[in-house]
């Protein structure tokens, strides 16, 4: 698995059309997965977003964005590794 966080507002767009969104509360998760043969090598598209009643500050907004980017990536690499050491 290949985790691409998304920046940007084209590419929020376009997974906002296809993907799918979880919210809990102010704070939103986009996900897609690209269709390759492989299911390893799948991009994860994942999109963060965080509402102003969250933070009124755009600083501590971004500092939690980046903190839930990086759980999700820590918790898709540890599935990964369960996945192969299974599949060997």
């Amino acid at each position: 698995m290949i985790f691409r966080p998304l920046k940007g507002y084209g590419a929020f767009d376009a997974v906002f059309r296809r993907g799918r969104r979880f919210t809990a509360g102010p704070v939103g998760l986009t996900i897609e997965t690209s269709t390759s043969a492989e299911p390893l090598d799948r991009p994860i598209h994942v999109g963060v977003t965080v509402g102003r009643r969250t933070a009124k500050f755009a600083v501590v907004r971004t500092r939690i964005r980046r903190l839930l980017r990086e759980a999700i990536r820590s918790v898709l690499e540890r599935h990964e590794r369960e996945i192969r050491d299974h599949h060997v």
